[in-house]
């Protein structure tokens, strides 16, 4: 006679379940507050059209993950990440966003690297999905802190390098700080809303949601990879200070209106053209090596 096994929760919670309900509620937490204060100051539909007041890029990366995790396997969860599990999500009954990234981003963290059987390649594409959402996750604590450390050095830089750029076009330009002016024209005071650092960040996200979602591999070639993409994000980031430099009309042109929305374009297509380019040139090189 057959022996009956014993009901465990182990025998019916699966790793990629148990991830899906905690990055839920960890985006839950972390994302309604914007959300919320978006349709107070927007109203739904107009909300609904800018995002939510979320990037473009975050919600993409979003979807990425969803998309991975649903079409995924992974072996039964172990005792210690179901434990993981529930201080994670105790952690998200404080109504803070910041703490709902960092929380997510070291859930992701436990998942990407302290989980063995997630190597296996059974469950490579489980393990994307983790690796996208923890870059996802720590974008915004990461981007704040360095922000708020360097925020002064970030902006002179940006400052320097617009007006040095304004001074290749025959203008004469005054800097103090973080503030650059055209002589007898325009003045441009740089915030963090418009600082390079922000665009760039952003553009890796979505470069490195590309190329995870495509291969398994990470190889020395991807430090290129990202370091050109930084420098083409920074360059489009300032030729639109620049512009933004030479009256007011430029400046609502290329800060709220239709010149926005051209710099935001260029930069989400160097993006993805630059992460494609990534995945053909590691798919080569392994092709190659084999």
């Amino acid at each position: 006679m057959k022996q009956t096994e014993a009901f465990s929760p182990l025998t019916v919670i699966r790793h990629r379940d148990l991830f899906l309900l905690v990055l839920s509620f960890g985006l839950a937490n972390a994302m309604l507050r914007p959300i919320l204060e978006s349709i107070e100051e927007f109203s739904f539909y107009s909300a609904l059209w800018q995002g939510f007041g979320i990037s473009f890029i975050v919600w993409f990366a979003v979807h990425v993950v969803y998309e991975q995790l649903l079409k995924s396997s992974s072996a039964p969860a172990d005792t210690t990440s179901l434990a993981v599990s529930f201080l994670t999500l105790l952690l998200f009954l404080f109504p803070s966003s910041m703490m709902a990234w960092i929380g997510l981003g070291f859930y992701c963290f436990y998942y990407s690297f302290l989980i063995p059987a997630l190597k296996d390649p059974d469950h490579r594409i489980f393990r994307n999905a983790v690796l996208i959402a923890m870059a996802l996750s720590f974008r915004v604590p990461v981007s704040d802190i360095l922000l708020k450390i360097s925020a002064d050095f970030f902006l002179r830089f940006d400052a320097l390098a617009t007006e040095l750029l304004l001074q290749l076009y025959g203008l004469n330009t005054e800097r103090k700080g973080n503030i650059v002016n055209i002589e007898g024209g325009h003045e441009l005071l740089i915030m963090t809303g418009c600082a390079s650092f922000t665009n760039i960040s952003l553009s890796l996200l979505l470069w490195f949601t590309i190329v995870r979602s495509q291969n398994d591999y990470w190889k020395n070639s991807h430090y290129l990879f990202l370091g050109l993409l930084a420098l083409v994000v920074f360059l489009i980031n300032l030729v639109r200070l620049s512009l933004m430099t030479l009256s007011k009309e430029d400046y609502f042109f290329y800060h709220d209106g239709t010149g926005a929305d051209i710099v935001d374009a260029l930069i989400v297509v160097s993006s993805i053209v630059l992460a494609f380019a990534c995945v053909f040139q590691t798919k080569r090189e392994v092709h190659n090596a084999h």
